[in-house]
């Protein structure tokens, strides 16, 4: 998914690129911890709860810090981003 985007680096973009594997990542795990050792709670409350807050706080923390470390990188001359 993120080599159909490779192009468009808009923070909009980054932000739904990390939700979307944030989402997928959290029902790998919560399916495969169901199917090994079980779950302590309702499957559907859990998702609503752990994985959609952790995309919420993910996609947050990634509209906020991929900006400044660009910059960093620009300023260190340790990046070169054709914008």
């Amino acid at each position: 998914m993120f080599l159909l985007f490779k192009k468009k680096g808009t923070p909009l973009v980054n932000g739904l690129l990390t939700a979307v594997g944030t989402i997928v990542s959290g029902l790998a795990f919560l399916s495969l911890a169901m199917l090994l050792v079980g779950l302590p709670g309702p499957f559907v409350s859990l998702f609503g709860t752990v994985v959609l807050l952790t995309t919420a706080f993910n996609t947050v923390a990634v509209l906020i810090i991929e900006p400044l470390v660009k910059t960093i990188g620009k300023r260190s001359n340790l990046i070169t981003l054709a914008d």
